[in-house]
């Protein structure tokens, strides 16, 4: 007997098999829906059905172009014995299809796998071959040709592979070509159309099945692993499941000063790190190539915008670069012509563009520059923003001697907003609220230790709050909803045991000091606060802030500490150590283990 007629034989035994397992008890349920997260089709995830009965019998597929996916679940009552496997194959999806389908399958282990087609006499279409690949979720595309590069006829067609000695086969449907409708098989009366959230009420008749949705290979936007038990499937239906964003999972991005040996070569310089809540899941994202400095994160979450200094290459060159959080990528999004250093960047608040600015070498000395997110539009600025409008367009500046101007990226404006200097004497600009047009400053004189507001439109001064004798006040930053304030306090003592600092809220006109330093705490060091300012989170529930050690002699050595506070309690968590710059992942941080559940299981029935 040939191996045609083997397979013939093989695909009628298939045929007999499914139509006995559907006339008895166990039920092939189909469900069918969409994976979205943050209002965003998930590409290439993997979603997986287990039988609570038997975790063995797993149904699964990946999600396509838009998110879509569909699974053909096979119930049971009493569990089959298990088979070890090395390898799962999904069901295809789309089933049926016109142009082109993705069939998923799972390996255990580093697996070459071919997936051959036949039609239903058994006779050979096409074969995909994969290649070499380490354990995990793939899928693999088929446009609907032969091996000669010609279009199947519709119909019903089978995919099979072996591997470790087992075979699984399943069966697929082209469609009609020429614009006609797809045929689909049609759902049972009563299906119902569910969007997957907590606490939702679905009846409670069915197999039970636990869901999972993971990355696989290619899956973009990166997900969190989810999983929950207690679904009941009892009908075919849709599930829409809702999913987490991964960089959900990291709450902050900051600088810190690495070595690392990686594939056998020792790497030394400044790496940019994304963190979790506690501070147990350091994650590097520059991967030890280069120094990368001052990350500032879009406000709408999706990219972060660096610093990376190429000194193994040549000396003195600084490439604007950014970090993509959905698709875990860097790109160098604008090389720099000339040697030069990083600055601070800044934002747009539409998160389209990114304002840096070139410093020594260049023709006219320091210049501003804005480019747009894809690297295009690089234009010239007449002025460096310093804080922008809501609109993203005007923004205000000052200089040296505390003139703040209002203009905008045309300079078809460029108001003189006010003389802070003449009017107030020395200050510092440190915040403005674009909603009141209110700038806040500090002023440290023999006489007065204040935080101060000054109103752009009026021209009124207020005192936002009086230090106590013998502190200065300094780095201020506001919370997102502009309500609450944080700032250093010190009282600059002349030795290492007289030295105070304090890092304190005002909220509600009310201060409160939530962190104390003492100069000498360190042994050995000159212990103060960091020159970079504190933030707030999102949420405003807590506080970043970096505690800096001096050593002092013929070198002055120096390393900055990376803290969050809670407010509400005052309970200081440590993160990380050696640290720079450091920005909060706009997006509310979740304060949940990383990785799991926001909550506990809930019950679905569908």
């Amino acid at each position: 007997m040939n191996i045609c007629s083997s397979l013939k034989i093989s695909i009628w035994v298939l045929f007999i098999t499914v139509s006995a397992v559907m006339s008895g008890y166990p039920q092939t349920f189909t469900v069918k829906g969409r994976v979205t997260a943050s209002d965003m089709p998930v590409k290439y995830a993997s979603v997986t059905f287990i039988d609570q009965n038997d975790t063995s019998r797993r149904f699964f597929a990946l999600t396509d172009s838009s998110g879509n996916y569909r699974v053909d679940v096979v119930t049971s009552v009493k569990p089959p014995p298990s088979q070890p496997t090395t390898f799962e194959l999904g069901q295809n999806y789309p089933n049926p299809f016109l142009s082109t389908t993705t069939i998923p399958y799972e390996i255990k282990e580093q697996s070459n796998i071919t997936i051959s087609i036949y039609n239903v006499l058994g006779q050979i279409v096409r074969e995909l071959k994969s290649g070499a690949q380490s354990a995990g979720v793939y899928g693999i595309e088929w446009d609907g040709t032969n091996r000669f590069g010609k279009r199947v006829s519709p119909g019903v067609y089978l995919y099979h592979t072996s591997n470790g000695g087992r075979s699984q086969c399943r069966k697929m449907l082209v469609g009609i070509d020429g614009g006609a409708k797809v045929y689909q098989p049609p759902l049972v009366s009563g299906q119902g159309d569910r969007f997957w959230k907590v606490g939702s009420e679905l009846p409670s008749q069915g197999h039970p099945i636990r869901v999972r949705i993971d990355n696989g290979a290619n899956t973009k936007p990166k997900i969190l692993l989810r999983e929950m038990s207690g679904i009941a499937i009892g009908r075919d239906t849709t599930i829409n499941l809702e999913v987490d964003l991964g960089i959900m999972a990291y709450s902050y991005c900051y600088a810190r000063w690495d070595s690392q040996t990686v594939d056998g070569r020792f790497y030394q310089d400044w790496d940019l790190y994304l963190n979790g809540p506690q501070g147990m899941s350091p994650m590097n994202i520059t991967r030890w190539e280069y120094d990368d400095y001052d990350p500032a994160w879009s406000p709408n979450g999706r990219y972060i915008a660096y610093w990376r200094f190429q000194h193994r290459q040549s000396s003195g060159i600084a490439n604007l670069c950014l970090y993509d959080t959905y698709n875990d990528t860097c790109v160098v999004l604008l090389p720099s012509d000339t040697a030069s250093s990083g600055s601070p960047i800044l934002w747009t608040p539409d998160s389209k563009n990114i304002v840096y600015q070139f410093h020594a070498y260049r023709p006219n000395g320091i210049e501003t520059h804005m480019v747009k997110v894809d690297g295009t539009g690089d234009r010239l600025l007449a002025h460096r923003p310093e804080w922008f409008y809501s609109d993203s367009y005007t923004f205000i500046y000052s200089d040296d001697s505390g003139r703040v101007y209002k203009t905008n990226l045309d300079n078809s404006i460029n108001e003189l907003a006010s003389g802070l200097w003449s009017d107030v004497g020395g200050v510092i600009p440190q915040w403005f609220d674009p909603r009141t047009e209110e700038v806040f400053f500090t002023r440290n004189s023999d006489s007065q230790r204040t935080i101060e507001g000054y109103d752009l439109v009026t021209g009124k001064l207020r005192v936002v709050m009086a230090g106590d004798t013998g502190y200065s006040v300094a780095g201020v930053s506001l919370s997102g909803d502009l309500s609450s304030s944080v700032f250093n306090e010190t009282n600059n003592g002349k030795t290492f045991e007289s030295h105070r600092e304090f890092l304190s809220v005002l909220e509600k006109g009310i201060k409160r000091r939530l962190v104390s330093i003492s100069g000498d705490e360190a042994p050995g060091y000159y212990t103060i606060f960091s020159y970079y300012a504190p933030k707030f989170s999102p949420d405003g529930k807590f506080i970043l802030y970096g505690k800096m050690f001096l050593k002092l002699g013929p070198w002055i050595q120096k390393r900055v500490d990376l803290y969050v506070v809670q407010i509400s309690t005052g309970a200081t968590t440590f993160i990380d150590s050696v640290c720079g710059h450091f920005d909060w992942n706009p997006l509310k941080p979740h304060y949940v283990t990383c990785m799991g559940w926001k909550g506990g299981d809930d019950d679905l029935n569908v």
